[in-house]
């Protein structure tokens, strides 16, 4: 959460939801013409419905409003480069035996973690101890 707060101001900046300020930097990319992202409809109390997403994004404005000092900024907040090499790796699994999506927190991969701030017994680990 703490990187998508850092990205707050800037969407601020440009009166954008953080939906919508997803959509820009999208946008502010030369290849990219459109944007259609999948939007998930959540469950509990405060979830939106996929219809309110729907009408958030299509409030985006189509001229691309970011600077290239913070499109650049944006993508330094969200390099994640080699943090999906953890999906999976969890301190709970304790056998040599690699199941589909588990593995053991190896040495490498808690120094991937390391690098990516995650701890991995308090981020990670899926059973109580």
């Amino acid at each position: 959460m703490e990187k998508l707060e850092r990205t707050r101001p800037i969407a601020e900046r440009h009166g954008l939801t953080l939906l919508q300020l997803a959509a820009q930097w999208d946008l502010a990319h030369p290849a990219v013409r459109c944007v259609a992202p999948t939007l998930i409809q959540e469950i509990g109390t405060g979830a939106r419905t996929i219809e309110s997403k729907r009408a958030e994004l299509a409030a985006t404005p189509r001229e691309v409003l970011l600077t290239a000092d913070e499109v650049a900024e944006l993508r330094a907040l969200g390099d994640n480069t080699g943090s999906m090499l953890l999906k999976g790796a969890t301190p709970d699994h304790d056998s040599d035996e690699i199941l589909a999506d588990r593995w053991p927190m190896e040495p490498a991969l808690a120094a991937v973690a390391e690098r990516w701030g995650i701890d991995p017994e308090r981020d990670l680990r899926r059973l109580p101890r």
